[in-house]
């Protein structure tokens, strides 16, 4: 008889219910810390590669910039005509090319039309983002409501100094575009832009609108030299003598301003408030018609740039060295979307270069290009710029009409009413000589930023504000600033006297 297993069913042991409980709990505690670990991880990897892609965007827009200039930069002899020509939102100067050929070479800002919607109107908009700042760094510069920078922002944003606030901000990204055209060139003859079909089509200053009865030569390319020429050799009475070798420098000037103009397009603010050379401040000459821009579709452009010439109009997006950095910021009422505006009717900037001058050195603000004339330390915001002909009267004889005023402001006001918005029938007068002869005065000694003397920097920086995601859900917009100071050799060579 074989034996049998006697089995007693209380000695059986299995998981209890508790114990099961306590298992789960364990393994979800463990998988919770995995997956913590694993989604910051993840988290820092996506933030790292994000961050590296910006850095990576600014540094070779940088390093193709400093590339260029430092190697290709050719001083002027004396007597030779001006060779670099600079404004906050692009530059031009004459170089040698990497094949060693010589040609000039424009570096310029334009918008990203691609960022925008309906970018080929006159309000078109930008991309809308939240950004965190101070409360006071967005607080009016001023108290007073008549002031017109005045707005009221505890009307939009409650809060105090102190307080870190998520503002609604609408931004205009931009582009670097670098365009270089071969064989011998100058920088005083635009052929690409003094085309007649060019000119027919491209917008004309605000000043010459409606006014060709009145301007004369104005309608003759460069407008306001054209302008003041015809002026000066109507001879008026107490007209100003303006020398040849001024003349020249000052239409070589403005015809660099009109340049960089028309390749940086429509959309950028004027650099002064009150300046009449800007061409795209009529709402209906908004139209690109330099770049074969396809965000902007531009009926025109063919009649431009006809297919049997053998021309056709650049294409936008072949130029492009670097995007993706702020070009302008609008501040947004958070309830309807609009842009927010002072008293004045002027826009709220928040950060990037800032679109009136004033308070370009604020921590938020720097404008794309700044030059310095001799050293790091003395750099001016608008150097060897058409703007810099606003020189300030002698205080012992400032016309009563000019008081406060800069001589190239006095003479555009004498032009056109800025506070009334009316032009004037007749822009002569003892104050608009006083300011004719101020601008276009010939010194004896080296005047910092004027365009009527040749001269190179001898270094300038260049800045990118970059808004970029933060790549963790909940984080706030990640902002960046790069900047680099590019240094010219020759920038220390100048001449004493423009003639």
């Amino acid at each position: 008889m074989s034996r049998t297993a006697k089995y007693d069913s209380n000695t059986r042991r299995g998981v209890t219910l508790v114990e099961l409980l306590v298992a789960i709990a364990i393994f979800i505690a463990i998988m919770g810390g995995v997956m913590m670990m694993f989604t910051s991880v993840t988290n820092t990897v996506r933030r790292s590669y994000s961050t590296m892609g910006v850095y990576a965007r600014a540094r070779d827009a940088l390093l193709a910039l400093e590339r260029d200039v430092q190697t290709s930069f050719s001083a002027p002899a004396a007597g030779a005509s001006l060779q670099f020509y600079g404004e906050p939102h692009g530059l031009v100067m004459i170089g040698v090319s990497s094949d060693n050929s010589l040609g000039r070479l424009t570096y310029v800002v334009h918008r990203d039309t691609s960022r925008m919607t309906n970018p080929g109107a006159f309000d078109g908009r930008g991309e809308f983002v939240t950004l965190p700042r101070s409360w006071e760094s967005l607080a009016p510069p001023v108290n007073s409501p008549d002031d017109p920078r005045y707005y009221d922002l505890n009307a939009y944003y409650p809060g105090a100094i102190g307080d870190l606030i998520e503002f609604q901000v609408e931004v205009v990204y931009g582009l670097l575009l670098r365009y270089f055209e071969t064989k011998p060139q100058t920088l005083e003859r635009f052929a690409r832009m003094e085309n007649t079909k060019i000119l027919d089509y491209m917008p004309r200053p605000f000043f010459t609108t409606g006014r060709e009865d009145v301007l004369g030569a104005a309608e003759q390319f460069p407008w306001l030299s054209s302008y003041l020429w015809d002026y000066v050799d109507g001879d008026p009475e107490g007209a100003v003598s303006v020398p040849w070798h001024v003349r020249d420098a000052f239409e070589l000037s403005e015809g660099c301003h009109y340049w960089i103009q028309l390749l940086h397009g429509p959309g950028l603010r004027p650099v002064t408030s009150w300046s009449l050379t800007n061409i795209w401040w009529n709402p209906n000459n908004l139209t690109d018609v330099f770049w074969n821009d396809p965000m902007v579709p531009n009926p025109n452009i063919w009649d431009i740039y006809p297919a049997e010439d053998g021309v056709t109009p650049p294409q936008l997006r072949d130029y492009v060295v670097s995007d993706g950095f702020v070009l302008e910021t609008y501040l947004l009422d958070p309830n309807t979307g609009n842009r927010i505006m002072t008293n004045g009717g002027l826009t709220v900037p928040v950060l990037g270069p800032h679109p009136y001058g004033a308070g370009a050195d604020s921590q938020n603000f720097d404008p794309i290009f700044r030059y310095a004339a001799e050293d790091r330390n003395n750099r001016d915001k608008k150097f060897n710029t058409l703007y810099n002909l606003d020189h300030k009267f002698d205080p012992d004889n400032t016309p009563a009409a000019c008081a406060g005023k800069g001589a190239f402001e006095c003479l555009s006001n004498g032009i056109y009413n800025f506070d009334t918005s009316q032009f004037n029938s007749d822009p002569g007068g003892p104050a608009f000589n006083a300011a004719l002869s101020t601008m276009t005065a010939s010194r004896q000694f080296y005047d910092l930023g004027s365009p009527l003397q040749a001269r190179m920097p001898a270094s300038f920086d260049v800045t990118f504000w970059v808004i970029s995601d933060s790549m963790v859900a909940g984080a706030p917009m990640e902002v960046y600033r790069f900047s680099q100071t590019v240094h010219l050799p020759a920038g220390h060579m100048r001449r004493s006297r423009v003639d």
